[in-house]
């Protein structure tokens, strides 16, 4: 299994909206990196749920709460209004979009670092845990 700790930035109390795809794409790490190593059939697992659900969370968030989507505006709608109102087609469509979107450029990034993980899997095979400061050695090489 793949565990991931975040470094605690959720925790600020304000984020900007790349802050936050960071986030999502931070979420979707595990599905793209199956994807990316096992292809789009082996790679999917049911090993995700919660990290699609992560996802999917902050991507509602982004749209219905703080006004970050082009499209639906900056309008602030209730769980309710989202859900089963008017708007809850298009919102679950553009919630879905940008998952998609996401999850696209997650599993660029991944396989553009695939040489970088390879090195951290296997220091990680030796190890079973990195330090912050082994990963950064890690990385930099």
């Amino acid at each position: 299994g793949g565990y991931m700790e975040h470094s605690g930035a959720e925790d600020m109390p304000l984020q900007t909206k790349e802050e936050l795809i960071g986030r999502i794409r931070t979420a979707l790490g595990g599905r793209a990196a199956e994807i990316a190593y096992y292809g789009d059939e082996d790679g999917i697992s049911t090993g995700a749920s919660g990290d699609l659900e992560s996802a999917t969370q902050i991507a509602k968030a982004m749209i219905c709460s703080y006004g970050m989507d082009e499209e639906i505006g900056m309008a602030v709608l209730s769980r309710e209004e989202a859900a089963r109102g008017p708007m809850a087609g298009k919102i679950n469509e553009r919630i879905s979009r940008m998952i998609r979107d996401e999850m696209a450029e997650t599993i660029k990034i991944i396989a553009k670092a695939k040489p970088r993980i390879d090195t951290m899997v296997e220091a990680l095979m030796e190890k079973n845990k990195l330090t912050r400061d082994e990963i950064e050695t890690l990385l930099a090489k």
